[in-house]
């Protein structure tokens, strides 16, 4: 069971990471990320839609793994697979680039992550 505990913490401590990051340091956030905003919406965006994404899949994590509320877990599953959807989408219409391909991979494995664990703490609260 803890080993479930574990990779849900694992997620969302990674989103809280990124989602601080995008907060107060959209500028790294900016070379991690591979945008760049041309504008002062361009930043404002990346604090708002970058920080939203990553901090709401944390708290459903922190509901999951605090409130014991494993609902939560389906935030983040939910959240990174319509970002994955987007990428795949954008593969499919532009094209494969540079480093495309890396941050699909940590959103399969973010999904799975959270996949695994709400089905197998689900079956051990049942």
């Amino acid at each position: 069971m803890n080993i479930y505990k574990i990779m849900a913490g694992a997620v969302g401590l990674f989103s809280l990471a990124l989602g601080l990051m995008a907060w107060f340091s959209p500028a790294h956030m900016q070379e991690i990320m591979g945008v760049s905003p041309n504008s002062v919406l361009g930043e404002h965006s990346m604090r708002g839609d970058f920080g939203a994404i990553f901090l709401a899949s944390a708290v459903g994590c922190g509901l999951a793994l605090f409130k014991g509320k494993l609902a939560g877990l389906k935030i983040p599953i939910i959240i990174y697979s319509l970002v994955l959807i987007g990428r795949l989408l954008s593969l499919a219409l532009s094209g494969a680039g540079e480093g495309v391909f890396q941050p699909m991979i940590i959103e399969v494995v973010m999904i799975s992550l959270c996949y695994v664990a709400y089905r197998k703490l689900s079956a051990q609260t049942a």
